[in-house]
């Protein structure tokens, strides 16, 4: 927050006006352009000045300040280096990582963001500025990595860091290596975004992704991973990616996640699968918290507004009021495009604010990137941050701030980026308008109307309620609540924005297009597999931003915001209040309501009662700040509360201490289990074999890169049989090769996971070879696919031992042997 402004001779000069009281020259280009937001946003009328506050004072890095903020830094490293290494992490793929992203990332993209976007038009921390530099670097190296790979100069791609810097050494660019002084915090928010980020990557590590045990021990993997595995090897041989389970088909699908991966690997020498597994989930979930904590400074506020968003981003369970229903968080380790859409999203929209208050044409150059970038990690961004974008255009046209016309020109940026992101992200999995198809997967929808499962297909509304009866409408009812309620950290942000629209900061109604654009293609689209639901994570990003603002607006606008730990006490009591009643409530409420409740009367018991709980104390904490602002009763402070101290202690505790309470129990399971030294039990999953673990890391380690592989595994588990489950992405995951025809369970011409192949011919051919040593149908393979290795599994299926004619053993464990085709 600001200080007073200087009084002279006990009068205070009328803003932009000299001393004679005259309007300055400039003051008009001032106001239009917004250069009270630039800051902090703490000069905006949505933000009045709060007395004794320094967060506008700048400083100088250096001395013994910069010991003390790089120390909460170096211990929150310290307890992830030590959560990686309890689940099995080599140190030297965490060292070999860690110099990727603070080399081959952060420094490139640093030097660019600072060339490209000054800190003056962007206020930010120095470690938010290498969040944003990093994800700018991201960005150009996926940009070059998918040209290189075009060219089958993919290897080259790791020096281009190189380049940059040997750039920034000449005279014209050398200053961009100097710190600029920066807006001066409070230690304790270091200490707060340090916290927050190291308990982020510790409980996803913990609780998580340690569960699948790295290559070569044989462990079980959740079949989307394997999956995705198999990619980013795929995109190491081409881009765009092959489907690596069939040979010669485009894969369809949005793989910038795996594209990284692939650059990643390749400039750092990380494998692969400790990439996905361990480290690149971890260095997301940071770059996410960072890009968050500066977003979150261009809407302003007081100090704790950004490290609180960083900590809602990575812990908070999608802002979730009641233990129903768990509504997803943001953040999915199973989902790489989702974890890399995230950081890109939240950076283009605090770089895209910043062009929009700068103007300047290097500023949108920044923005283009990492728009390009984010409209290829998913197809929800695009969509998601042009709403964002339109919003802010028509409020700063409303308020008649000249600002409207660069917002404009990001919106028509975001429309041109539209063809780009069907191009590359586009998947083919049939998104029509459906009002309401997300209640087609709620247990409750199900026992209220005694419909069957059948999203996609039907009318507008879900067939269950289609008829507009009365029976309908109450059904409805029920089930807008629950949906609604548990949401309500994501809702209640927009009714406070909306009650007070004039004066707010561009970044509010940025964040507020962005959660209402999340909301309704969440409720107006429809999708086989819940795919929409990608589009509401993606708005919990930029509620987990706008939730601790609309805290700050409200204890600022009461006067309950000062500078330090004292002026937090309000907000404080309310975060101390949501925690302990939210955990009192998950303990007496018991399990979410979920699958495993399937009578209406189980689920409304679990629904109502924690709901009539926290009701329950929230009406205490109402009677009571009422009854002490009153002065009344034996053991209430007679000088009162002051007014709105209410409201804000039951905001924080609704928008801040719920989702810290949500997050509680797996935080402090996960803090115990690394304390204690407890091993991550084994995940459940499709299971790999130690033998054929060490099987397929030998023909990793061996088989040509371009090699092509066919494999008698199609089935997750078990023999090949009509109608199995075919999801085997063993060969092509752990193995890294090309694959003839392994599982087509998530194939385009698919369209489900229990069909037959739709490559017969390939399949009889395939087949042949392992079980009757066919010479004809290995000649065929060789020819159409150059097939040089095969897999042979018997625990698929009969192997031939004539099979040895054909080609020569070259490994075998347990009931896998890998032979080389003569």
């Amino acid at each position: 927050m600001t200080s007073p402004p200087s009084v002279d001779a006990g009068r205070t000069p009328r803003a932009g006006r000299g001393p004679d009281n005259r309007e300055a020259p400039d003051s008009r280009e001032g106001r239009d352009s917004g250069h009270a937001e630039a800051g902090h946003g703490v000069n905006h009328p949505a933000y009045p000045a709060a007395s004794g506050s320094d967060t506008t004072k700048t400083q100088a890095p250096g001395g013994g300040r910069l010991v003390a903020s790089a120390t909460p830094w170096l211990l929150a490293a310290g307890v992830v280096v030590w959560a990686l290494l309890s689940v099995g992490t080599a140190p030297g793929d965490i060292a070999r990582y860690a110099l990727y992203l603070a080399l081959g990332l952060a420094l490139p993209g640093t030097l660019l963001l600072r060339a490209l976007v000054p800190a003056g038009a962007s206020p930010r921390t120095l470690a938010e500025e290498v969040g944003l530099g990093a994800l700018l670097g991201l960005a150009v190296e996926l940009g070059l990595f998918v040209a290189a790979v075009q060219l089958s100069l993919q290897h080259w791609v790791r020096l281009w860091p190189v380049v940059v810097v040997i750039a920034f050494l000449s005279p014209p660019l050398r200053g961009h290596w100097v710190g600029v002084r920066r807006p001066r915090e409070p230690l304790a928010g270091s200490w707060l975004l340090a916290g927050f980020l190291g308990a982020g990557a510790t409980t996803m590590l913990r609780l998580g992704l340690g569960g699948y045990r790295l290559p070569p021990v044989g462990s079980a993997y959740y079949q989307d991973l394997t999956w995705h595995l198999s990619i980013v090897h795929a995109a190491e041989r081409a881009i765009p990616p092959a489907v690596p389970q069939v040979a010669g088909e485009t894969l369809h699908y949005h793989w910038f996640a795996h594209a990284q991966m692939a650059a990643a690997s390749l400039a750092g020498g990380v494998p692969e699968a400790t990439l996905l597994l361990r480290l690149w989930p971890v260095g997301m979930l940071v770059l996410a918290g960072l890009a968050a904590a500066g977003l979150a400074r261009r809407l302003g506020g007081p100090w704790w507004v950004p490290p609180t968003a960083a900590g809602l981003l990575v812990l908070g369970h999608g802002l979730e009021l009641l233990p129903v229903g768990r509504t997803a968080a943001a953040l999915n380790v199973l989902s790489p495009s989702q974890e890399l859409v995230v950081p890109l999203a939240l950076a283009a929209a605090s770089v895209g604010l910043a062009a929009i208050d700068r103007r300047k044409l290097p500023a949108w150059i920044a923005v283009a990137l990492l728009v390009s970038a984010a409209s290829g990690a998913k197809p929800t961004a695009v969509p998601v941050l042009a709403c964002g974008a339109a919003l802010t255009a028509v409020a700063l046209a409303l308020g008649r701030d000249r600002r409207w016309r660069p917002g404009a020109l990001l919106v028509l940026l975001l429309g041109l980026s539209l063809p780009l992101s069907r191009a590359v992200s586009g998947s083919d999995g049939g998104v029509t308008l459906r009002f309401g198809d997300l209640v087609e997967w709620m247990p409750l929808y199900h026992l209220l109307t005694g419909e069957g499962f059948h999203p996609v297909n039907g009318p507008f509304l879900p067939e269950g309620v289609a008829a507009l009866s009365p029976h309908s409408l109450a059904v409805m009812g029920l089930l807008a609540v629950a949906v609604l309620v548990p949401a309500a950290g994501q809702i209640v942000p927009l009714m406070v924005v909306s009650r007070r629209p004039r004066g707010l900061p561009a970044g509010v109604w940025f964040c507020a297009g962005c959660l209402v654009a999340a909301w309704g293609a969440y409720l107006l689209l429809s999708h086989p597999a819940l795919s929409q639901a990608y589009f509401f994570y993606l708005g919990v990003a930029f509620a987990a931003v706008l939730a601790p603002w609309v805290v700050g607006y409200a204890a600022t606008r009461a006067g309950l915001a000062g500078a330090g730990w004292t002026g937090t006490r309000w907000v404080g009591a309310g975060v101390l209040l949501g925690i302990v009643a939210g955990v009192v409530v998950h303990r007496l409420a018991g399990p979410p309501a979920g699958a495993a409740v399937r009578t209406v009367t189980g689920w409304t018991a679990a629904f109502g009662r924690p709901l009539l709980m926290l009701g329950g104390v929230w009406l205490v904490v109402v009677v009571v700040g009422r009854a002490a602002r009153r002065g009344v009763g034996q053991h209430v402070d007679r000088r009162g509360v002051p007014r709105g101290a209410v409201a804000v202690v039951l905001l924080a505790a609704l928008l801040l201490g719920a989702p810290a309470a949500a997050s509680a129990g797996e935080l402090w399971r996960a803090a115990r289990g690394l304390a204690t030294a407890t091993p991550v039990p084994a995940s459940n999953g499709v299971p790999v074999t130690p033998g054929g673990a060490d099987a397929l890391a030998w023909l990793d380690s061996h088989a040509p890169q371009d090699a092509v592989v066919a494999t008698n595994r199609h089935c997750a588990t078990g023999p090949a049989r009509p109608g199995c489950r075919a999801l085997a992405f063993n060969v092509s995951a752990l193995g890294g090769r090309q694959v003839v025809l392994e599982g087509w369970g998530y194939t385009s011409p698919v369209g489900g996971l229990q069909v037959e192949s739709p490559w017969p011919q390939r399949l009889r051919d395939n087949d042949a070879v392992f079980t009757d040593a066919d010479a004809a149908a290995l000649a065929r393979l060789v020819a159409q696919f150059d097939v040089s290795w095969l897999v042979a599994d018997a625990t698929a299926g009969p192997v031939s031992p004539a099979l040895r004619r054909l080609a020569v053993p070259r490994f075998h464990a347990g009931a896998v042997t890998v032979y080389e085709v003569r």
